[in-house]
């Protein structure tokens, strides 16, 4: 579990770290993007340490671990020295590209624990930290697409609307949600289309005012996924959902 937890930190929060990136760029709320930033920073920094700690048995674990980790480190050597500074408008593109690798790289990792355990709870918990980062990922998009006026970058969070509806049905409906889990999840649908409409009308018309909206309702649904992570991590600690519910992997994508 904590592989799992450190493999979706570093997916989710490299994400963020980009995404806050960008949106410093126009000052909006400067102290408080330079906070959560440096925060972001370090919450990669203690996921990829962690990850270099851990030693799967299986042979073919292992290798793909060592592989994506060497990926992801030097990713993040060249990632790193860049969001520490001042925004720089010419670092846009490399910052959008190298947070790209690594989140793919991240996901490869977060894939070799997905099924944790072979318990629901654990399944659970990869799939609220896949909620957490594709809310990060389409922000970061949106917001990139309207600094670079690019509509071709708004291609991307078009098909990360589906995988972050996907995931969030598959959060609505789990049974080791509890009431107040569910009060939060119904709220996070409004969010979303709130989240949805904003991002619609900033990217069409390449509004650079709505970003701060964006940020919103990205850092309201960061919540949400958060809180559901601690329910099925804390449901994974209890012995709670042992068994991992059967799924139809058989549906069109």
């Amino acid at each position: 579990m904590d592989s799992s937890l450190a493999a979706g930190k570093v997916r989710a929060s490299s994400q963020r770290v980009a995404r806050l990136y960008l949106e410093s760029a126009y000052a909006f709320r400067p102290e408080r993007t330079r906070i959560a930033l440096e925060r972001e920073i370090q919450n990669v920094e203690s996921g990829l340490a962690a990850l270099r700690n851990f030693t799967p048995t299986d042979d073919k674990a292992r290798r793909d671990l060592r592989r994506a980790l060497e990926s992801m480190t030097q990713f993040w050597s060249d990632l790193k020295p860049v969001v520490t500074r001042r925004y720089a408008a010419n670092s846009t593109q490399m910052v959008y590209d190298v947070s790209e690798q690594m989140y793919i790289y991240s996901s490869k990792v977060t894939f070799l624990f997905e099924d944790v355990a072979n318990s629901e709870a654990g399944y659970m918990v990869d799939v609220s930290g896949r909620l957490q980062s594709m809310s990060e990922r389409i922000s970061k998009a949106a917001i990139y697409g309207i600094a670079t006026r690019r509509p071709s970058a708004t291609v991307d969070f078009i098909a990360w609307k589906k995988e972050y509806l996907d995931s969030y049905a598959e959060i609505a409906g789990s049974p080791l949600n509890d009431d107040y889990q569910r009060r939060s999840l119904d709220l996070g649908k409004t969010m979303w289309s709130l989240f949805d409409d904003i991002l619609t009308s900033a990217t069409s018309r390449f509004d650079a005012t709505r970003i701060l909206d964006i940020s919103k309702c990205a850092d309201g649904m960061w919540d949400i996924a958060q809180s559901s992570q601690a329910t099925y991590v804390a449901a994974f600690k209890q012995g709670a959902g042992g068994k991992l519910i059967a799924r139809n992997t058989g549906s069109a994508s």
